[in-house]
């Protein structure tokens, strides 16, 4: 109010109360009334509640959410797609070289032990896989906060260019140019939102009249 009486401008102001019936939100557009000699500057708000407004912008960004979460539908099932695949093909082999009956005795060759460690691990390393991929799905379904520090900027962009191009079409080529680390605080799941939406639509927007030359660049600095 103060810069308005000093200038003459003014910007909606916008606030929230909690009533007994819920949550409202209100914007108020203040006007400088006219001067009057000897009087201090007076001013005239003009009030809305905006709350059926509000509610429908937050409806809105819940549908884009779930649209979002569609088109990383296919990127999901490819990335957990390929672990699985060994996962399953190890313990496979786990289970052919173990005795089919409760009371076998196991006797193992050097050979078989070597490659039931070797199945043993690649199972692990399968099924880490698909946890992380999980870990990742869960911090983009969130919209909490960056934790301490921030959250670097590269991770997340590696996330979402595998979730929205798991498949490049073909004679599009993917460039990536990272600086340093690169920490910024905002929620994890926003950003990948962001950054899926942006990837998505570059993909779309590539000509279709040529199988080679197009590229999409991703810089972070």
């Amino acid at each position: 109010l103060q810069e308005m009486a000093r200038t003459g401008l003014g910007e909606r102001l916008e606030y929230v109360i909690d009533v007994p019936s819920g949550r409202r939100w209100f914007t108020a557009d203040p006007m400088l009334r006219p001067k009057v000699a000897g009087r201090p500057p007076t001013f005239v708000f003009l009030v809305r509640d905006v709350t059926e407004q509000k509610k429908m912008q937050a409806r809105l960004l819940q549908a884009e959410r779930l649209a979002s979460i569609g088109t990383l539908a296919a990127g999901v099932g490819h990335e957990i797609n390929n672990p699985l695949g060994y996962l399953i093909l190890n313990l496979q082999t786990i289970s052919s070289l173990l005795p089919q009956e409760s009371g076998d005795t196991v006797t193992l060759r050097r050979q078989d032990l070597s490659r039931l460690t070797d199945a043993v691990r690649m199972a692990r390393e399968g099924a880490e896989h698909v946890r992380k991929i999980v870990q990742d799905l869960r911090s983009f379904s969130r919209a909490e906060p960056a934790p301490r520090g921030g959250v670097d900027v590269r991770m997340i962009l590696d996330f979402s260019l595998t979730m929205a191009i798991c498949e490049p079409p073909p004679g599009l080529h993917i460039a990536t140019h990272y600086g340093n680390r690169l920490l910024v605080d905002a929620p994890e799941g926003r950003l990948v939102q962001l950054f899926v939406n942006l990837l998505t639509n570059a993909v779309e927007a590539m000509p279709t009249d040529r199988i080679d030359g197009n590229e999409i660049s991703v810089v972070a600095r």
